[in-house]
């Protein structure tokens, strides 16, 4: 799901920045009531937030939930769809891409962050990507039309649902 405007102000500080709540507790149930799906969830939406001292003043933040997933799988999760992340922004703005770890590269220069918690039995993770060039020197700035950003959004989101289902019907399956 993209959040709108509203749905995100929720998520701000009083300052309006984005404080990497969705990463300290479970948050899935609030945003999803009943939709809320047993293979994950992932919301994505655009924000001011803070990398250590540093300010962004736009970024687009994919937070997810995996319920029942162990820090180390959730990892193994959260760097394959950072690696589908990459692949999709690559199509998107035309320009070369890569995957070091759990971090996108655009034109050598790292344009993504990635942190992971694991909190009651679920693991949760963000990938955060930089739109801000005035903080070029931290992160590389992605500079996307608001049709290619919802484009970016959503077949990132499309590609975590497609990885969540499959890896659980994977698991599902007697390999006998």
């Amino acid at each position: 799901m993209i959040l709108t405007t509203e749905q995100t102000a929720s998520l701000l500080s009083e300052e309006g920045i984005y404080d990497w709540n969705l990463n300290k507790r479970r948050w899935s149930h609030l945003l999803f009531g009943n939709e809320t799906s047993a293979h994950g969830n992932i919301v994505s939406f655009t924000s001011p937030m803070n990398i250590g001292d540093k300010r962004l003043s736009k970024a687009v933040i994919f937070a997810a939930e995996l319920p029942n997933v162990e820090m180390f799988g959730g990892v193994c999760f959260q760097r394959l769809l950072t690696a589908q992340a990459g692949s999709i922004l690559c199509e998107i703005i035309n320009k070369g891409c890569h995957v070091d770890e759990s971090s996108v590269f655009v034109e050598k220069q790292q344009t993504s962050i990635s942190v992971a918690n694991h909190i009651k039995g679920s693991t949760l993770f963000h990938n955060v990507f930089s739109m801000c060039e005035e903080n070029a020197e931290l992160l590389y700035p992605l500079i996307l039309t608001e049709d290619s950003l919802k484009q970016f959004q959503e077949k990132v989101i499309g590609a975590f649902h497609y990885l969540s289902r499959s890896a659980f019907l994977e698991s599902q399956r007697d390999n006998f």
